[in-house]
């Protein structure tokens, strides 16, 4: 079973089908996901009990050269976990990051318009909380450091699917009314959506 596997994987990074690139300098994308809270409330990743989860989210990448991308991710939704007795976190929280994307698809280590396009990124943004009405946050606005991975298969020229994990570490470590004095909040988001290269 893992050889068929392999060479399906193979040949989905070596298959032309065009997409994002010199002449196509642009990508918008539309995606949807779970976020993933790790501070002094939960200390797993992955961890899908108990936790306040959905996000929304729109991409734009602006191709640089065969190996880089510029760009930029926006989602907004929930973040937090529940304990009981309604004691846990809760936060509506909106995020950007701008993020520069080394591309695998350079065509050098992959064909530059294969059907899969692997890549990773890192960068820097914001993340900004609102109010719980029943006081389970801190609100305000954090800067994040973000670093993740990602990649797209593209169906043709025009259109194609993505997933990404954007990890970002906050500047503060109080959003949840806790802090350890050690390390500052983190979270995940993983998305799923589509993808639209414009240009000629």
């Amino acid at each position: 079973m893992k050889r068929p596997l392999f060479t399906f994987a193979i040949c989905m990074a070596f298959t032309s089908v065009f997409g994002q690139s010199a002449d196509r300098k642009f990508a918008l994308g539309i995606n949807g996901g779970l976020s993933d809270y790790h501070g002094e409330l939960n200390q797993k990743w992955f961890n899908m009990n108990k936790a306040y989860r959905g996000q929304l989210g729109l991409s734009g990448n602006y191709y640089l050269n065969p190996w880089f991308n510029l760009g930029l991710d926006v989602t907004v939704g929930k973040l937090g976990f529940h304990l009981p007795n309604n004691m846990g976190y809760r936060s509506d929280m909106g995020q950007a990051n701008l993020n520069l994307k080394f591309k695998f698809n350079n065509g050098k280590w992959i064909k530059e318009d294969a059907v899969f396009q692997p890549y990773i990124f890192i960068g820097t943004g914001f993340a900004h909380y609102l109010k719980d009405k029943d006081n389970l946050n801190i609100a305000g606005t954090d800067w994040t450091g973000n670093a993740g991975l990602g990649f797209n298969i593209m169906v043709n020229e025009k259109f194609g699917f993505n997933y990404n994990l954007n990890y970002a570490y906050t500047s503060r470590d109080y959003r949840d009314h806790r802090s350890n004095g050690k390390y500052n909040d983190q979270f995940m988001i993983h998305t799923i959506g589509v993808l639209f290269p414009l240009g000629k």
